[in-house]
C-alpha cells in the first residue's frame, strides 16, 4: 500500500474520532497516528511487517 493510502485513512479515522466518545476517540486517534508512523516507513523505504501472534 502506498503512502496516500496511509495519508487518506489517518484523516479519515480522525474526521471519525471527533464524533466519538472519549474513549473510542482516544483509540481512534491512536490508529491515526498508527498509519502517520506507517507512512514515514514507507517514504524512508522500509516497512517492516509485523509478527504473527
Amino acid at each position: 500500500m502506498g503512502e496516500r493510502f496511509y495519508v487518506d485513512r489517518a484523516r479519515v479515522v480522525r474526521a471519525l474520532a471527533e464524533e466519538a466518545d472519549p474513549l473510542v476517540k482516544k483509540r481512534r486517534l491512536r490508529l491515526a497516528n498508527n498509519d502517520d508512523g506507517m507512512r514515514k516507513q514507507i517514504t524512508r523505504g522500509h516497512v517492516r511487517k509485523s509478527q504473527p501472534f
